[in-house]
């Protein structure tokens, strides 16, 4: 569970899992869960966990706020909002300053301190935009592109943190496999809620050829990251999954298909109607939360 911080409290307030992956396969440093671990190795996983929530909670706000704008379930996104905002607060804190909750110690390491100040900095300035919306219950339209960007550049900062985190973290040494499958299917949250804030962006027409393209992108990467996930792939140390596992993935594989075939006639029209967003809405979060079981079940694989 996750130490929550108030809003108003942070107002102004390894080494690559494998070298050379192919792109097709990933950029993927997604969600990792808690394993079975000793020691430093455990504190690792712990904040290798947060980090990947944090990726996926800075498109999930993004998601939010632009549905938002856009009046498609404008309370409940606004709600949404609020938590992911919550949550992605209450993450830094932990990963800066330790939690008693997870059992976590406060961060010694140089590089990774340095990286989370650079994320806190343009956390403080999304902040603020998210403290402005929920304060007004209301998404203006100078706000669209501020926050579009700073989910972005969110997303981008938790990448490097990643990254700075798994090179100074030995939760990599062993079960690569395993932990590359976390990885992959953690990642596939993060990009279930990019499509739908890239989809709310088209609908507001905000750079809707560049925002095409990335949705193109995006559908790519998860259908690629998909297949790999339930055939394997060798080349970035992927095994296949567990029969269980499997199985599950494969029903993923039917709603995504509905989830895929939507989105891409979004890409492919640059047009999202208010009836598509809430078809994109009513399948984003089952998706995420049946990867999220996914995870879970890698956990105890």
């Amino acid at each position: 569970m996750l130490n929550r911080v108030p809003l108003d409290r942070v107002l102004p307030t390894r080494r690559a899992v494998v070298a050379g992956v192919t792109a097709a396969a990933v950029s993927l440093v997604p969600s990792v869960p808690l394993l079975a671990a000793t020691g430093g190795a455990t504190q690792d996983r712990r904040r290798i966990n947060l980090v990947s929530r944090q990726r996926m909670l800075s498109q999930q706000i993004g998601r939010a706020a632009l549905f938002a704008a856009v009046d498609v379930e404008q309370s409940r996104h606004l709600e949404m909002l609020e938590t992911s905002a919550t949550d992605f607060a209450a993450g830094l804190a932990n990963l800066r300053d330790g939690t008693p909750e997870l059992e976590l110690d406060p961060e010694t390491d140089a590089a990774v301190l340095a990286t989370l100040a650079q994320l806190d900095a343009l956390w403080q300035g999304a902040a603020l935009s998210i403290g402005d919306i929920l304060e007004n219950q209301y998404v203006p339209d100078a706000q669209i592109r501020r926050v579009a960007g700073q989910s972005a550049a969110l997303t981008d900062a938790t990448g490097r943190l990643m990254r700075a985190m798994l090179a100074k973290s030995s939760v990599m040494a062993d079960d690569t496999g395993l932990t590359v499958s976390i990885d992959i299917a953690g990642r596939q949250q993060m990009l279930s809620q990019k499509m739908a804030k890239d989809s709310a962006l088209i609908a507001l027409g905000v750079e809707i050829e560049e925002t095409r393209d990335a949705l193109d992108d995006t559908v790519a990467l998860f259908d690629n990251s998909l297949r790999a996930l339930i055939e394997g792939m060798p080349t970035v140390t992927l095994p296949p999954p567990p029969e269980r596992i499997r199985l599950k993935l494969l029903e993923i594989s039917e709603s995504w298909q509905g989830y895929a075939a939507l989105i891409g006639a979004v890409a492919s029209s640059g047009i999202a109607s208010n009836f598509e967003l809430f078809a994109v809405a009513a399948q984003v979060d089952p998706l995420v939360a049946a990867l999220d079981e996914v995870v879970r079940l890698y956990e105890t694989a």
